[in-house]
């Protein structure tokens, strides 16, 4: 699995050695990786490369983008003295929070999630400030608000925020769903949340894709790159599971599902998307390397 890593951390670097614009996944990427290290070839092109993304976070902040370029600038808050990552956290945290408020028409579930996920990540970085509680306020009251009409016990949530009884079962608006809800425990401690965190993956582990035979993807052929972002996400939520299910504290308080080992489930979908990693351009294999980040740090 590191050979993999690190030929994806090859890929970052030779994307942003190019002209190509550059996307938050790679530089994610990079951060992680150099936090993991301490590689010197890392710290060397990640201060560059993050004045560069500032630059194009600012010309690139239409709804789609702007919970990736907010987590990124959230975790390189943690190696950057440059005060504008800071900066710009806070500006996407507050254009997320006046977006919630706005009944956007045909809005996916899966988007507003991602949204407050990085807003919950973003009042990481503040915490101890008054802005850092006002967010978790504002993240948690927009999260009930919309998860609660969406789900359906056994069925996971619907996909257009509004229409319940529309399109549901989609692969990313339970993983999305089920990460802003981990998060969202993770503030407040309040089991409901964790617990149906838990009950979306359940459900998309039996609705999404089949358990067996592995790939996740039942269809011939590669991943299209949005089912394999969903993939790896889905990855990165089995592997926070399985660290909390590793708490006996939590094992002692929740009512959890004791038959699921969510570090194997982890890893058998890692193992199946290894293949597909090397089909996608950088932008999108990276979030794979990001997964196996994840699932490495569940070792230490």
């Amino acid at each position: 699995m590191f050979g993999e890593l690190d030929r994806l951390v090859d890929r970052a670097l030779h994307a942003l050695a190019s002209d190509d614009p550059i996307a938050p996944p790679p530089l994610r990427l990079l951060l992680r990786r150099y936090a993991m290290t301490g590689r010197a070839d890392l710290e060397a092109v990640l201060g560059p490369a993050l004045a560069r993304a500032l630059d194009a976070s600012a010309r690139e902040r239409a709804d789609a983008e702007r919970s990736a370029w907010l987590v990124l600038f959230v975790q390189a808050a943690a190696i950057s003295r440059d005060e504008r990552v800071r900066e710009a956290v806070a500006e996407l945290a507050a254009d997320a929070v006046s977006e919630w408020s706005v009944e956007a028409p045909r809005r996916r579930v899966d988007a507003a999630m991602r949204s407050m996920d990085a807003c919950f990540q973003a009042a990481d970085l503040f915490s101890g400030e008054e802005r850092a509680e006002k967010l978790i306020v504002e993240a948690v009251e927009a999260l009930e608000r919309i998860v609660g009409p969406q789900y359906r016990p056994g069925e996971g949530v619907g996909h257009i925020i509004g229409d319940p009884a529309g399109i549901r079962g989609r692969l990313r608006d339970q993983v999305a769903t089920a990460s802003a809800l981990l998060a969202a425990h993770a503030w407040t401690g309040r089991l409901p949340y964790s617990m149906l965190a838990e009950e979306l993956m359940q459900f998309a582990r039996r609705s999404c894709w089949p358990v067996e035979p592995r790939p996740l993807n039942p269809e011939p052929g590669p991943l299209n790159a949005e089912r394999f972002v969903s993939s790896c996400e889905a990855v990165s939520v089995f592997c926070r599971l399985a660290a909390l299910h590793a708490n006996r504290d939590y094992r002692d308080s929740a009512v959890i599902a004791e038959d699921l080992d969510y570090a194997s489930e982890a890893e058998a979908v890692l193992r199946s998307l290894s293949g597909a990693s090397r089909t996608h351009d950088i932008a999108v294999a990276a979030e794979y390397g990001l997964a196996l980040c994840d699932f490495l740090s569940l070792g230490e």
